[in-house]
């Protein structure tokens, strides 16, 4: 008996200073989750709104877009933009690409970039396929088309400042009615007059997706696929590799793409992509691509299509997930996969763009994968009070199971019977109870929205003590 006693005891006092060690030593973390709403809407008047791309420099944001007019049985290729994040939106026709039946081809928008608050340029194609590029050096007030006379499709666009940039560009399968033997290949043009005039540096690998313009004769290239990056300082004259970014697995079934990347000509490079059949993926490097983080993967989250620039720690990725999205609050070391919280009831689905506009995030989201007449939103983040999860309040003696759950969680505990409550991650009750030592209490989940939650038990003095994060997800 008296051995029994010790032995609980001794065991007793072990677990108080393993927690003690883990109070000491361990740092409280905090996270917070944004609620998103409409900032411009998909239908209104009679027109729809087909967002393309979006970008914003501070509080400036543009918007480049095809809008449906269902009375008038047109399409327009319209610019919207907000000066005041997001909160409102004024078009601005551009007037240079034709207007054309909605039911014959119609122009489609690239790439929108907003080099500063008076400086943007776009780039897109014409139902015939022919390229064009729009710029304006007047907050929008204006548009100029610089046409560099090819027939193919626009792929990315990129500009440091107003002055140099890089274009990316395909051409179509014919060409001045001849067959076209290098259509496979990507074609390079830079700038360094703002684009009235562009050199064409000849052809590049067939799977270039990005590229970046970091001063005159400073470019950078992304090869998707394992991901390299090639950059140079001479205007393509010399250039150097860095990749592959990824080794793939034996397993085919699991090969890893990276379809696109974040770098701003720091050390910092991030690459995004996928993981057959239907993960995320994303992969970092802090040495400009001397060495990789290991692949982290997103189990169903499909493609990563879209992540905020690298010039902040906190990142927002997200992509073909329906209602989910990807933040970082440490540039990217670390990701962490929440529910979209919408407060509208449009159905988001897939996100083709995701940008910062001061602290507030900007994204576009279709009701269903992006094709060029589907019409999509723009939504705005609001930052929600943060959660605390202090590991001085963490209870090591209850258990909660399966987790992640979909329709049936169990929670059980060693102690006696104790209140307990689930909290979503607005910090609302949304089930309250008691557990004990003899049975673990069986709650049905199949009516709560799926995402994160969290469980709080009562210690012995009443204090609600966090006992883990539940995390319900779809059947």
């Amino acid at each position: 008996m008296l051995l029994d006693y010790l032995n609980r005891n001794i065991c007793l006092l072990l677990k108080a200073v393993i927690v003690a060690f883990v109070v000491t030593f361990l740092p409280t973390v905090s996270f917070s989750q944004y609620l998103w709403s409409t900032s411009h809407t998909d239908f209104s008047d009679g027109k729809y709104f087909c967002f393309y791309d979006l970008d914003c420099s501070g509080e400036i944001c543009t918007a480049a877009a095809l809008v449906i007019d269902t009375t008038a049985q047109l399409a327009k290729t319209e610019f919207f933009q907000s000066t005041d994040n997001g909160n409102t939106w004024k078009n601005q026709p551009s007037g240079l690409i034709p207007d054309s039946s909605i039911t014959q081809g119609k122009a489609v928008f690239s790439r929108i970039r907003q080099i500063d608050k008076l400086n943007a340029i776009a780039i897109g194609n014409t139902s015939n396929s022919i390229t064009f590029i729009l710029r304006t050096t007047d907050g929008g007030n204006s548009w100029k088309r610089q046409d560099i006379k090819i027939k193919g499709k626009t792929i990315d666009v990129s500009f440091s400042d107003r002055q140099n940039g890089i274009l990316l560009t395909q051409p179509d399968s014919t060409y001045g009615g001849t067959p076209c033997s290098g259509c496979a290949s990507i074609y390079i043009y830079t700038t360094s007059d703002g684009g009235d005039v562009w050199d064409s540096l000849g052809a590049s690998s067939p799977y270039v997706t990005n590229c970046f313009s970091f001063g005159k004769n400073l470019f950078g290239l992304f090869i998707s696929g394992h991901g390299s990056l090639l950059s140079t300082t001479d205007n393509w004259k010399t250039h150097s590799t860095i990749g592959p970014f990824i080794i793939q697995p034996d397993d085919v079934n699991n090969k890893m793409i990276l379809t696109n990347c974040n770098y701003i000509g720091s050390d910092t490079i991030i690459a995004y992509g996928k993981r057959l059949p239907n993960d995320g993926l994303i992969v970092r490097s802090s040495d400009r691509g001397l060495s990789w983080s290991k692949p982290q993967i997103f189990p169903t989250f499909g493609e990563v299509q879209t992540m905020t620039s690298l010039k902040r720690d906190t990142l927002l990725a997200c992509g073909r997930a329906k209602k989910h999205i990807l933040t970082s609050t440490d540039a990217g070391f670390s990701w962490r996969e929440d529910s979209l919280l919408l407060d509208t009831n449009y159905s988001a689905y897939s996100a083709t763009s995701i940008v910062w506009s001061g602290d507030t995030p900007l994204a576009i989201f279709s009701f269903y994968n992006s094709f060029p007449d589907i019409p999509s939103i723009i939504l705005k983040g609001k930052r929600l009070p943060n959660i605390v999860e202090s590991t001085f309040n963490i209870s090591y003696h209850d258990r909660i199971y399966p987790n992640p759950a979909t329709n049936l969680v169990n929670i059980a505990s060693i102690e006696q019977s104790r209140p307990f409550r689930i909290y979503n991650i607005l910090g609302r009750v949304v089930y309250s109870g008691k557990v004990g030592n003899a049975e673990p209490v069986s709650v049905n989940t199949s009516s709560f929205p799926r995402g994160v939650y969290y469980v709080f038990v009562d210690n012995t003095r009443g204090i609600p003590i966090l006992s883990g994060k539940l995390l319900l997800v779809a059947e």
